[in-house]
């Protein structure tokens, strides 16, 4: 490990053990949690389909696309957007 990832862990374990810092961890484990969720079940997606870092960034980055651009749509037509179906 690298110190300077050691220094900012020891900064995140201070953060974490004041009631703000989870308040803070709480709420972005349950956002990232739903949106993985629903690109899961929405999407029916579960394995990676390339290889190496390159293949993986590109085929993340069009799985987010679809799920950001299907969550808009589904706010502008009025459309709950916590069941995307």
């Amino acid at each position: 490990m690298s110190p300077q990832l050691e220094k900012y862990q020891k900064q995140v374990d201070l953060v974490s053990e004041t009631e703000e810092g989870r308040k803070l961890m709480a709420q972005r484990s349950s956002q990232a949690e739903g949106a993985f969720r629903n690109i899961k079940k929405n999407f029916g997606y579960s394995l990676l389909r390339r290889r190496g870092e390159s293949g993986v960034k590109v085929e993340l980055g069009l799985v987010i696309l679809g799920y950001n651009l299907r969550h808009y749509h589904h706010q502008k037509s009025g459309k709950n957007s916590d069941m995307m179906n």
